[in-house]
């Protein structure tokens, strides 16, 4: 896939990457991400329960949607060579959401990838190639970006999440067996610069993403 998109500072998250833009939508889709996780925004009570006092004062819990996480909440801004899975860069509702386990484990899997390609390419952590440790994550069957409709044991698993990751499905399926429709076509070619063979309604979405696929990476 396309190299030269690279690390270029600290991310902060904060509650509006793991909310939806729109309703129906996603949250925002991080083309670093480095992994895909969900769990409510929420804070614990701030005072211990008494008598006479409102059950978990202080407790505060809001939906979020499925989102991704970006490489660069790891990676401090200014020290060099540091990657920080578990204490990330977010607001303090922000790692509300990023503090649960599995999140804090698939961070550890894509630090530990980060610091091998670091090593074995004698490059600073924060000068990796984020395509080389996606497509290395992904071929581990990581989950960078969600789909209801394909999941790590899915045949094209490895491509869906290649060209979500380029921008090409925003949505939350990739509905491969659908036949293309012209809008769809038509953002697809002007996304690639590369103009298809290929007539909207007659192929699937499938076979035009496959094409795609070989011409990109």
């Amino acid at each position: 896939m396309r190299e030269g998109r690279r690390f270029e500072g600290l991310y902060f998250f904060t509650a509006k990457d793991a909310t939806e833009v729109a309703p129906g939508q996603r949250p925002p889709l991080h083309a670093t991400s480095v992994t895909a996780s969900h769990y409510a925004l929420d804070s614990h009570a701030t005072r211990k329960r008494e008598p006479n006092r409102v059950h978990l004062d202080g407790f505060l819990s809001y939906p979020s949607q499925v989102y991704t996480v970006p490489y660069g909440v790891m990676v401090p801004k200014v020290i060099d060579n540091l990657i920080l899975p578990v204490s990330v860069s977010g607001s303090h509702i922000g790692f509300s959401t990023l503090r649960m386990e599995p999140c804090w484990m698939a961070l550890g899997q894509a630090a530990g990838v980060a610091a091998s390609l670091a090593i074995d390419n004698n490059q600073k952590i924060r000068n990796i190639a984020i395509p080389e440790l996606q497509k290395i994550l992904i071929e581990q069957k990581a989950t960078l970006i969600y789909f209801q409709d394909v999941k790590p044991d899915h045949a094209d698993f490895l491509m869906i999440q290649r060209m979500a990751l380029l921008g090409y499905l925003p949505g939350w399926q990739a509905k491969l067996n659908d036949p293309v429709d012209k809008d769809t076509l038509a953002a697809w070619e002007k996304l690639s610069g590369i103009k298809l063979n290929a007539q909207a309604g007659s192929v699937s979405r499938k076979d035009v993403l496959t094409m795609l696929y070989q011409q990109l990476k």
